[in-house]
């Protein structure tokens, strides 16, 4: 989904379309596909691991009428297209290995050593100030 792609990284998707990128830009895209079935919403079952065109593997779970592609949820299912089904996603699925470009405030809110700055840019109110482009050194 379009929201999906928005909630990566700012600058990330530029990024992943310079043309030094492609394989990566490719390895994500095909991350995204399963070839071989095309496999409606119903047809899912719980806890089933399937291979990617990339070669890495997605977890199908399905909760109620939810369905789970790893942490990605499916949002709109089952649009029948003449080669296949499509599943808008609520995530863009990040292939294992790979990863995404991290702001200050992000790389400190995951790394435990950090945990005391973070709650010292948060009671003084300068985590948005350190969420911006920067460029910053922390130390």
């Amino acid at each position: 989904s379009e929201a999906a792609w928005e909630a990566l990284p700012a600058g990330f998707l530029q990024t992943l379309l310079l043309p030094e990128n492609e394989a990566l830009l490719t390895r994500i895209l095909q991350y995204h596909v399963f070839a071989g079935a095309a496999v409606d919403a119903a047809s899912i079952v719980s806890g089933t691991d399937i291979e990617m065109v990339s070669g890495d593997t997605v977890r199908l779970t399905v909760s109620g009428s939810t369905v789970t592609v790893n942490d990605s949820t499916v949002v709109v299912a089952d649009l029948a297209a003449t080669n296949g089904i499509v599943h808008v996603i609520d995530k863009i699925l990040i292939p294992p290995g790979v990863e995404l470009p991290r702001d200050i405030v992000e790389t400190a809110l995951a790394d435990p050593d950090l945990s005391s700055l973070v709650q010292a840019l948060v009671q003084a109110d300068l985590v948005s100030s350190l969420d911006t482009a920067g460029p910053f050194t922390v130390f």
